[in-house]
């Protein structure tokens, strides 16, 4: 009961990913940036779907998802690979005498092609993509015809192919670090997350500035810290420790800064940022216009998400200004006609 049939939402999704390869039309907006690069174009009516607050990171179409972040370049690329492929195959089934050889041509094509009604109605999971790029490799190993590629004999490495393959070894190392360390670095923060939730702050301050310290680019580190920060700068004052308190606020600006210099594109970042602004107005009344600034920005990425305008009438609220919050109430509703929280702060500003 109340939830939206999933064919409902996967062509509203559809319907923004195409707004969004118009955007972009030749190289699409980026590899693996539809959660950026959709909630501008996202349709009105997502908002009233039961999953209208979600994070849509894939258009739940692999086509389109190809030709909203890849453009007509990468879509096409796709298209050509998997169109060789298929007459790869049925050229190999054709050319071949062997009913073994046509019944496996005739599995390979099914497999291939259940993989692709899969991808249409949602994404390439990671071992589906294995799967579909590893299809093309099995058929130039398996239907090589062996008379016109004989086995060659093998002699001994030479000395540039000594060297290729030492320098092939030092590469794959440092790949491993670097894969070595980004885990770490997850754990680390995953651990400081739970520390959050478990209200241990010091291991869990430790435990997020270790996962900075091991990838330092990482916007989602930042972002965490700078929550974390905010609470414990109030908690702080709260105790008497000025001195504390304001080098805790200034390192919550700091750390929410970082965050939205590496991704300025995310909406959740902006909405972590607002809160932690909210509550240094505890501190500080003036923090209460930065966090205005900040969903007036998200509204800019993200003009038809009816939470920004709610939110930005909860904001004027706390600061007093009445009028204002009705109008981003009544904005919000307009956005989203069934927005109980909505409906219900504006009821309690007209009493």
């Amino acid at each position: 009961s109340g939830v939206t049939e999933s064919g409902v939402i996967r062509s509203i999704v559809w319907k923004g990913a195409i707004q969004v390869w118009k955007r972009y039309p030749i190289f699409g907006s980026g590899v693996e940036t539809f959660a950026y690069s959709y909630y501008r174009d996202r349709p009105m009516e997502h908002n009233l779907v039961s999953e209208w607050d979600f994070l849509y990171n894939k258009a739940h179409n692999e086509f389109l998802n190809y030709l909203a972040t890849t453009g007509a370049f990468g879509f096409l690329s796709y298209l050509l690979l998997i169109g060789w492929v298929y007459a790869r195959t049925i050229r190999y089934m054709y050319a071949s005498s062997s009913p073994r050889s046509t019944l496996f041509s005739v599995l390979i094509l099914s497999g291939f092609t259940a993989l692709h009604v899969s991808n249409f109605f949602g994404f390439s999971t990671v071992f589906v993509s294995i799967l579909f790029y590893l299809t093309p490799a099995w058929i130039v190993v398996l239907f090589s015809d062996v008379e016109d590629n004989p086995k060659k004999k093998h002699g001994k490495f030479s000395l540039y192919q000594w060297i290729g393959f030492v320098a092939l070894l030092l590469f794959a190392g440092y790949i491993w670090r670097s894969v070595w360390q980004l885990w770490q670095a997850d754990i680390a923060y995953n651990l400081g997350k739970q520390y959050t939730a478990a209200q241990a702050a010091t291991p869990a301050f430790q435990s997020l500035q270790k996962a900075i310290t091991l990838s330092p680019n990482e916007a989602l580190f930042h972002d965490e810290l700078s929550s974390l920060t905010a609470n414990l700068a109030v908690s702080a004052a709260n105790q008497n420790q000025s001195t504390l308190s304001a080098q805790l606020t200034q390192l919550t600006i700091t750390e929410s800064n970082t965050t939205i210099q590496l991704n300025p594109v995310h909406l959740n970042f902006y909405k972590t940022r607002t809160r932690a602004f909210i509550t240094l107005a505890q501190l500080n009344p003036q923090f209460i216009e930065k966090a205005i600034q900040v969903l007036q920005t998200a509204e800019e990425l993200a003009p038809t998400d009816a939470k920004l305008p709610f939110n930005l009438g909860v904001v004027f609220e706390l600061n007093g200004d009445k009028e204002k919050a009705k109008q981003f109430y009544e904005k919000a509703i307009r956005m989203k006609s069934n927005y109980g929280a909505a409906k219900d702060r504006l009821k309690g500003l007209e009493k």
